[in-house]
């Protein structure tokens, strides 16, 4: 029976026989494995040279803290109200600004509105289709046929439509929309890359204003609703203030030089009431004007600080990065080619 000693290095020879004879199929074979990767590097130079560049277009914006200032105040106000306060949830902020911006109510909007490029006015979607990628349907004889986008509001179009409007979605959000948020100061860099100039230009420049629009429609609805209650109660003060006062006056008339208990008393709540009324009133009146300061405030909160310009600098992985890339690709399929083929005789050899 042989020894623990004898098996260890009956083990060491093994794998060092095994490792000599892999480096002798090695040298045999490293002529292929080397004219594989040249193959694989002339390819993928084709590739590189055949390859559209593509068209990044940049642009920058700050979202100031809407937790202080204006904001703040109406918020305060409308808790002051009883009203339900939901709007801190629809804020565009530097934490959630990627969610939102790559929500499909952002990018269809951008999508679905009117731009010009090259003296042409159309949908963004149907540049994209006659700009970068024919959108087309399959039709009943198996033949393709270009369609055009008719629908003018998210979510309302064809089931082909939004079926094309989420597949383009999809496609954007995953290769062509890229957004990140700096830690040092909160800035936001929106990065937009297609293989046409004008048309990313058009799309980078159109999505920024879609995004500024979102953010007016939900900040400004809460506030312009606000604006409309305390209005409301402004008026329904003052109606009730001015018949208590002229009710007060006409009794101040009646009871010149006569004293009349029961009038008095009714002076006396009267005198009351038009002291609670102007208390709410001047409170109604300052909380209005907070929030119309708030509405003015709004529009400032969001800032572009670059906006996306022309002409765009194209970028392209050119002849040399695409001949690397084939020519490893090439060379480890028959590197891994080789190593299956020596495994299998192994096999063979030891059965």
């Amino acid at each position: 029976m042989d020894s623990p000693q004898k098996k260890t290095e009956d083990n060491i020879t093994e794998v060092v026989l095994t490792l000599f004879l892999f480096y002798k199929k090695f040298r045999r074979q490293f002529k292929y494995i080397f004219l594989f990767g040249v193959f694989g590097f002339l390819i993928g130079g084709g590739v590189g040279y055949l390859k559209k560049p593509k068209y990044p277009s940049t642009s920058s914006v700050i979202i100031e803290n809407q937790s202080s200032g204006g904001l703040s105040s109406y918020l305060n106000i409308a808790k002051s109200f009883g009203l339900n306060d939901n709007t801190s949830g629809n804020l565009l902020t530097p934490e959630n600004f990627s969610e939102i911006g790559k929500s499909k109510r952002i990018i269809y909007s951008t999508l679905l509105s009117n731009v010009e490029i090259q003296g042409k006015s159309d949908k963004l979607i149907n540049h994209y289709s006659n700009l970068i990628h024919p959108i087309t349907v399959k039709k009943a004889d198996g033949t393709k046929d270009t369609i055009k986008i008719a629908v003018n509001v998210p979510f309302e179009g064809s089931l082909v439509e939004e079926k094309i409007m989420r597949d383009l979605f999809n496609k954007i959000v995953n290769e062509s929309l890229g957004i990140s948020v700096s830690s040092e100061n909160s800035v936001i860099k929106i990065n937009t890359t297609f293989g046409h100039e004008v048309f990313s230009y058009a799309f980078a420049k159109t999505y920024l204003e879609t995004l500024y629009n979102y953010f007016l429609e939900n900040m400004l609805h809460q506030e312009n609703e606000m604006l409309s209650l305390l209005r409301q109660k402004k008026d329904s003060i003052e109606s009730v203030l001015t018949y208590k006062n002229n009710r007060y006056a006409d009794l101040s008339d009646r009871t010149i030089n006569v004293v009349k208990t029961r009038q008095t008393m009714e002076k006396l709540d009267l005198m009351k009431d038009i002291e609670i009324l102007s208390t709410m009133l001047a409170t109604t009146i300052q909380s209005l004007e907070m929030t119309e300061f708030s509405a003015r405030e709004s529009k400032k909160i969001f800032k572009i600080i670059d906006m996306p310009v022309l002409p765009i600098a194209p970028v392209k992985k050119g002849v040399f990065f695409y001949g690397i890339l084939y020519g490893i690709l090439f060379g480890g399929v028959k590197f891994v080619h080789m190593i299956l083929i020596n495994k299998i005789k192994t096999a063979r050899l030891r059965s």
